[in-house]
């Protein structure tokens, strides 16, 4: 059931109807949370703040984006950790609060580079160049 729910919620975002994207990742975030899987759940907080994010509501999208931090942080795996320091980074961005930023990116690259993930370190290594050369600062 959690799984068509994180299903529907993709295909709501897909056409563009985010209030019901949201409704579908919170049903699937409770449903996992309900049979004990933790790191599914996370995931679904992780989809919940892109829809807040792509809502504008950043700091709604901040809020989702700790807390699957915080589970993937306990119980793994890396990628969730990666994937959310890159989410908040791009959040701080949004909000112009570029040293924040940087650091979330700086964050992200490096565990992209661990993960070997080398498309992914890159594109937060472009996000940190594009942010100083905004920023005046090197």
């Amino acid at each position: 059931m959690a799984g068509l729910l994180n299903n529907l919620g993709h295909l709501q975002v897909k056409l563009k109807r985010l209030d019901l994207a949201l409704g579908a990742f919170q049903s699937a975030a409770r449903v996992f949370e309900e049979i004990g899987d933790r790191v599914n759940a996370a995931w679904q907080e992780g989809n919940c703040g892109s829809v807040c994010r792509d809502r504008g509501e950043h700091d709604e999208a901040l809020d989702h984006y700790h807390r699957a931090l915080a589970v993937f942080g306990e119980l793994g795996p890396r990628v969730g950790v990666v994937d959310q320091a890159s989410n908040i980074g791009y959040i701080h961005a949004m909000k112009g609060e570029v040293p924040e930023a940087i650091g979330w990116f700086e964050k992200a690259r490096q565990g992209y580079e661990a993960l070997g993930e080398k498309e992914k370190a890159g594109l937060a290594a472009r996000n940190i160049e594009v942010l100083r050369a905004h920023s005046g600062k090197p």
